[in-house]
């Protein structure tokens, strides 16, 4: 069962425009000073990257729509619920996160029997607007490397994508391996944007 990580890295496609870079008051790189209640809530897919492998095996399967991030009763482990499109049908799916307390880093919780591992790092957040996330996974004993884009609306400011990009070459995945996911499709109906 591959879907719980395929679900939190998706590709689709998305045409932007032209930017200008980011204001340094616009975000917060993450150095230990995250603000995990600011993180809850519900974010939307807006773009990915990955290397050859995870670009391989993960692009076409899933398309995550949406996830809700909210805290549980246990400290420091939060509950995802995701919303997908998965061979043209619409689910949700719930996984879990384990704060690991440094830098914005989190350890996916995975199902029994699923053998795969998967660390996300919070890289850069905008906590009403958008965040990147920096996703290194084990996946049957294949280790890949992917970048997430959320964003808090399905449409984000021109200049977040080409911040995006740049990010993701900083990560050493080419530029040719970013995809933005459409702001409109299915699944998406009262979805709030």
């Amino acid at each position: 069962m591959r879907c719980g990580v395929v679900l939190l890295l998706t590709v689709l496609s998305l045409e932007t425009g032209a930017a200008v870079p980011l204001n340094e008051a616009d975000y917060h790189q993450v150095l230990g000073n995250l603000d995990l209640n600011q993180t809850l809530g519900q974010w939307f897919s807006v773009g990915s990257a990955g290397d050859y492998l995870w670009f391989n095996t993960v692009m076409g399967t899933s398309s995550l729509i949406k996830f809700i991030l909210s805290a549980t009763e246990e400290t420091n482990k939060f509950k995802a619920v995701l919303v997908h499109e998965w061979n043209g049908t619409c689910i949700n799916m719930s996984v879990y996160y384990k704060y690991l307390g440094s830098q914005g880093r989190f350890e996916y919780i995975p199902v029994p029997g699923y053998d795969a591992y998967a660390t996300a790092k919070i890289g850069l957040i905008n906590y009403q607007e958008f965040g990147f996330v920096i996703y290194n996974m084990q996946i049957q004993g294949r280790k890949t490397k992917s970048v997430a884009l959320y964003g808090r609306t399905r449409k984000l400011r021109k200049e977040i994508y080409e911040e995006f990009k740049e990010f993701v070459i900083k990560q050493g995945i080419p530029e040719m391996m970013v995809s933005f996911l459409p702001t409109e499709g299915s699944c998406s109906e009262n979805d709030g944007t």
